[in-house]
């Protein structure tokens, strides 16, 4: 009775594992990574910080990583744009990311003709109808290792003027649930920017209602929302908290007693100070200090 229990209980465990959402493994020497996308993609910030903390914490580690993204692109254009501009560049990774334009924009404010739950479902079956067409065409390509990326937010509840297309957070809600179960019931991984980012928007609204890391149309996130975007992907990727190089000495001792990411030597006491030489295998993140939002990067 007790073998059945734990054989029960580890068949259990082994089902629950082969459908857990699978998130992206950290990028090896040699990937070619794209990412495709649309104009948020386009402006090129979040893939340029994924590439430096990749030269900056792992120097010997090189990769490629190409921009996919075109202003305007929804999936359907995603998917035309597939044998012609993205599979051409030899991923060994592509990242799709869509959304923000599948879930439309102005069609909220009009109020002859106001988006009802049946519109909004065929804006999303429309988005949908495009993705299996993408999956279709990347199903027959197993050497590449496929990311799906639900899109950063629209922020429909900052305090600023413009641009406000009440719903459409809604709709694209509904987007990312189905990007979601389609990366798990294919084994693909799976990176969720819309939610986390929604998160930071809202709760700091609650301490300055004008804050956004959207940028001043609620869609183009500035370099801080990119910085933001990253740190999320290469979270998802098991980077987080990782030492750039941490070592600990002991007076007296001609050997450190923990080096990390880093080597230590010819230590020497010299009166009440020790001397050695120190080489770090990876170098701190330099951030951007410079705040440029969309289509202002002077």
């Amino acid at each position: 009775m007790k073998k059945t229990a734990i054989l029960s209980f580890s068949l259990c465990f082994l089902l629950a594992s082969s459908y857990a959402q699978k998130k992206p493994a950290p990028f090896k020497p040699g990937d070619r990574v794209v990412f495709a996308g649309n104009s948020i993609t386009e402006a090129g910030f979040y893939e340029s910080y994924i590439w430096l903390y990749y030269m900056t914490h792992f120097p010997d580690r090189r990769i490629t990583i190409f921009n996919g993204g075109v202003g305007g692109d929804v999936a359907e254009q995603i998917y035309r744009r597939l044998p012609g501009d993205l599979l051409p560049k030899k991923p060994t990774k592509l990242v799709v990311s869509f959304g923000m334009n599948d879930s439309k924009y102005f069609e909220y404010n009009d109020t002859k003709n106001p988006v009802t739950e049946a519109k909004r479902k065929t804006f999303v079956d429309e988005s949908y109808k495009s993705y299996l067409k993408i999956q279709d065409t990347l199903l027959a390509h197993p050497e590449i290792h496929k990311i799906l990326m639900a899109s950063s937010p629209y922020d429909e509840t900052v305090k600023q003027e413009g641009s406000l297309f009440k719903g459409k957070w809604k709709t694209m809600d509904e987007i990312t649930a189905f990007q979601k179960k389609a990366a798990k019931d294919q084994g693909w991984a799976y990176v969720d920017l819309f939610h986390p980012m929604t998160v930071i928007n809202q709760r700091e609204q609650q301490k300055d209602s004008t804050y956004t890391s959207t940028g001043p149309d609620r869609i183009h996130p500035g370099s801080a929302g990119h910085l933001i975007m990253a740190y999320i992907f290469l979270k998802d990727q098991g980077l987080a908290g990782k030492p750039v190089a941490d070592f600990t000495l002991k007076a007296g001792s001609p050997k450190a007693i923990k080096m990390e990411n880093c080597t230590v030597s010819t230590i020497k006491q010299q009166g009440d100070g020790l001397s050695f030489d120190y080489l770090a295998e990876s170098l701190p993140f330099p951030v951007d200090t410079v705040a440029r939002v969309w289509v202002i990067n002077k």
